[in-house]
This record gives C-alpha cells, sequence and structure tokens, in this order.
C-alpha cells in the first residue's frame, strides 16, 4: 500500500513538473505579446525604436571590443602583407555558416586539439591562418575554394580543468584561392593558396582640378559657398571653387572621352557615395565606415554588412574587381526588400528595421560558449518568431542585454535571440538579433512583360 502511495505520489510530480513546463512556454508566448501591446501604448511602432532623449543610449563600441570573451587576452602588434600571386603554405579552420571578409573581427573559442595546436604554432610564426566556408549539407573537407586570411591580434590560453583551450580574436586580411590542400596526421589542414590583389584604381579625373575627395564626396547641400570648414563638420570652400565642383559634380566626364553615364558607372568613388546613400535609405540608424577613406575597404565593409547567402556573399569575396563588387553591391541592395527563414520561407524581417547596434555596423561575428561564430544581423522588429527560454545576461554579446533563445514559429528552425535591457532606461528598450545563416533574402526581381517595370518578391535559394 505504501509502495502505491509513493508510486502516485511520484506521478503527481511528474504531471506538476509537465504542467509547470507547460506553463513556462504560455507565459512565455503572453510575455511577448503583453510587451508588444506595452510598447505600442507608448510607441506607434510597438518595437524597440528609439523614441526621444530619455534613458541611457547604449554604448556601440562596446560589442566591438567582444568584451564577454573575458580579461586577460594578450594583445599582439604588427602586421602581416603576405606577396599576391605568389603561392604559399596556409594552415585552415573550416568554418560553418561564416564568410569571412577582409577587415571583418572574427572570435574564437577553440576546444579541439588541433586547431589549439594550429594557433600556438601560427603564434609562433606570422600568426596568420586561412579561413573557409563549409559547403551547406558537407564534411569538413568540402568547402569553398576561396577564403581570407586571418591575422590574430588577441589571445589568451586556458589550461583549467585539464582541458586546453583558446580564446582568439582575429581580422581578415587578404582573399585567397586554394590550389591544393593535405590533412596532417594531427588533422590541421595544410593548403597551397595562391593570395588574390585586387585590381588597382585608376586615378580619378577630379585630381586633374585638386578637388579633395571629401569634396565630390560631400552632400551637395553640404557644400558651402565660404573660404571657412564648418564646425558641424561640413566642407566649405570657397565660392569659385563651389562652382567648379557643382560643374564637375553635374558632368564629371569633363576630363574624359566618355559619356557622363558610362563615367558615373564606372568611378568608385561615385559607386561608394550610391551604395552609402542606398543604405541609409534602409535606415538612419546605420553605421557606415569607410565611405571617403578607400572604396576597396568599404566595399568589402558592405559585403560583411549586407544579410546575403553563403552564395552570394562568396560571389563579393571571390571578385578581384573593386568596382564590379560595388556595382553588385548596388544592385542588391536596391532590389532588397526583405529576408526569410532559410527552412520555409516564413517571412522574418524587413530592411528597414535594420540598424547597427555596434561601430562595425548591423552585422557582425560573435561566437558563444560553445564555440560556434555566428554572423548576426541587429533588427528593431520581426515577424514569425517565437521565444522559447527566459533572459540570460551571462555571456551576452551586449553588456547590459539579456538574451533569450528566438526560434521560427512555422517551422522551428534556430533564428537568433531576443535582446532586452536589463538596465532601467537602456535604450533601445529591445531588440533582435537574427543569424545570417538561417535566413535569405528576399530579391526584387521585374516581371517578364510588365512595361512599366513591375517587381515582385521572390525568396533566393541558398
Amino acid at each position: 500500500m505504501a509502495d502505491q502511495e509513493e508510486r502516485n505520489a511520484l506521478l503527481d510530480n511528474e504531471e506538476e513538473e509537465e504542467s509547470d513546463d507547460e506553463m513556462f512556454q504560455l507565459v512565455v508566448h503572453e510575455e511577448i505579446a503583453d510587451s508588444d501591446e506595452e510598447d505600442g501604448e507608448d510607441d506607434e511602432t510597438g518595437d524597440g525604436r528609439e523614441r526621444g532623449n530619455d534613458g541611457e543610449k547604449f554604448d556601440r563600441a562596446l560589442p566591438a571590443t567582444h568584451s564577454y570573451l573575458g580579461d586577460g587576452m594578450d594583445e599582439l602588434s604588427g602586421r602581416t602583407v603576405l606577396d599576391s600571386e605568389k603561392e604559399i603554405e596556409l594552415p585552415l579552420l573550416p568554418m560553418y555558416g561564416v564568410v569571412l571578409m577582409p577587415g571583418e573581427t572574427l572570435p574564437l573559442h577553440l576546444f579541439m586539439p588541433q586547431f589549439v595546436t594550429m594557433m600556438k604554432r601560427c603564434l609562433e610564426g606570422n600568426k596568420t591562418f586561412g579561413v573557409c566556408t563549409i559547403k551547406s549539407g558537407s564534411d569538413t573537407d568540402e568547402f569553398s575554394d576561396v577564403g581570407t586570411t586571418a591575422e590574430i591580434f588577441s589571445v589568451k590560453e586556458d589550461t583549467s580543468g585539464g582541458i586546453h583551450t583558446m580564446t582568439v580574436k582575429a581580422t581578415g586580411r587578404q582573399r585567397f584561392k586554394i590550389i591544393s590542400k593535405r590533412r596532417q596526421s594531427d588533422r590541421v589542414i595544410i593548403a597551397t593558396v595562391s593570395v588574390l590583389a585586387d585590381e588597382p584604381l585608376v586615378a580619378r579625373p577630379a585630381v586633374a582640378f585638386a578637388c579633395p575627395r571629401e569634396l565630390m564626396l560631400a552632400p551637395c547641400e553640404q557644400v558651402v559657398n565660404t573660404g571657412e570648414r564648418g564646425k558641424d563638420g561640413c566642407v566649405t570652400v570657397s565660392k569659385g571653387k563651389a562652382k567648379m565642383l557643382q560643374q564637375l559634380r553635374r558632368d564629371p566626364p569633363c576630363l574624359s572621352p566618355l559619356p557622363s553615364w558610362v563615367y558615373r558607372m564606372f568611378d568608385p568613388f561615385i559607386l561608394t557615395h550610391r551604395v552609402a546613400n542606398e543604405l541609409l535609405a534602409w535606415s538612419q540608424n546605420m553605421v557606415i565606415k569607410h565611405q571617403s577613406d578607400n572604396p576597396t575597404e568599404f566595399s568589402y565593409w558592405v559585403a560583411a554588412n549586407l544579410p546575403l547567402d553563403d552564395t552570394l556573399r562568396l560571389e563579393l569575396l571571390m571578385t578581384n574587381s573593386v568596382i564590379y563588387r560595388l556595382q553588385k553591391e548596388l544592385d542588391v541592395i536596391s532590389k532588397y526588400s526583405s529576408f526569410c527563414c532559410r527552412h520555409c520561407d516564413a517571412p522574418i524581417g524587413h530592411k528597414d528595421d535594420v540598424f547597427s547596434m555596434s561601430v562595425d555596423g548591423a552585422l557582425a561575428s560573435y561566437v558563444n560558449p560553445g564555440g560556434y561564430v555566428h554572423q548576426t544581423l541587429t533588427l528593431y522588429k520581426v515577424t514569425n518568431l517565437s521565444i522559447i527560454s527566459r533572459p540570460v545576461t551571462q555571456d551576452s554579446w551586449f553588456p547590459g542585454y539579456a538574451w533569450s533563445i528566438a526560434q521560427c514559429s512555422r517551422c522551428h528552425s534556430h533564428m537568433g535571440w531576443r535582446f532586452t535591457s536589463s538596465r532601467h532606461g537602456l535604450r533601445p528598450s529591445k531588440f533582435y538579433g537574427i543569424t545570417r545563416s538561417s535566413i535569405k533574402p528576399a530579391i526584387v526581381q521585374p516581371q517578364n512583360g510588365d512595361e512599366e517595370g513591375g517587381k515582385s518578391r521572390m525568396c533566393r535559394q541558398s
């Protein structure tokens, strides 16, 4: 009889635990709905967009430091530049869902002995290794033919618990093409690669006028007819030079035999300006880097920040022409409408909701405690997502925010996280981080036979 009572008590406990689990799922979804309604009372959009000047604004420089990796990292100096068009040997780090661009920061948690050994050897040499993208649905021996060298600039080793681990921060440097590869006895992949160089840019005709580059890129309303420099950073020139500049901007090929429209299509600085304007048309909260410094660096920064699938991203990485890369980016940005779930095509977000939570841009690489690197896009608002965990502040990529796991409400695949402020008054109050590998872009395509250039939305299959 006592055994029977014990058995009944255990069954009752199990039923209560199951009921609690079900209740937790219901409470989570109810909290989302309530939160949106509450936000909607103070905010027309019902999302995490900043309204007014009240509260503490988040410091966008914090995510770029990757402070969640912990203290005690050794900073390394120096820069390694590999000779272009020469064959060299590089140790390779194949990665899922990561297409590294030159200039992009790559954080790593390494646990596997072969990769820890590989990094230690890199530190003894030129601190450089190669990063390649593993093809979807394949093993680690099948990866892209092109990749990017990564140079270690910060490192920390840990032997606690009897396991040798390594935390690394590296920067993407130069593109390369794999010629051959082999696997060593320690399972490290060594590849013979040819370093790819970008085609040199031709000096623009504006140089003949001794016209500074920033004048050519400055918006028309910022060109002031005075001889002083504006306190707000506006470019100011004399009346005569302003008139000359306006003529040059209207008809830039005045020193070129090419027609005006051809010139504008192939001038890298004009393309840079047009791409930046298209990005700002998405959102005024986009951080634009390298706009007037270097078209080559800017083209890579744009490629790193666009939420594209691996196919498009690798296409941008492969090209040696900066001009073609900028043209391709301009074409994609102008047609980009939204993005959907990679697995079930459920609409997830719109380009208008993309914003920069980091000084590096709207999309950046972050690593979780398990060592998985996620290239993550930040948005104010999303659709068709379910939150399946309680908020947690530990190991948060964004200091002051708690993360909750988000999955597609249709196919239940992992999509990313919702971040909610854990400090009162911190702005934005909430936002979403969606992994690039979980989405695919919806490109607006022209319809055949539409005289007015009608367009339809379609998701690009990855």
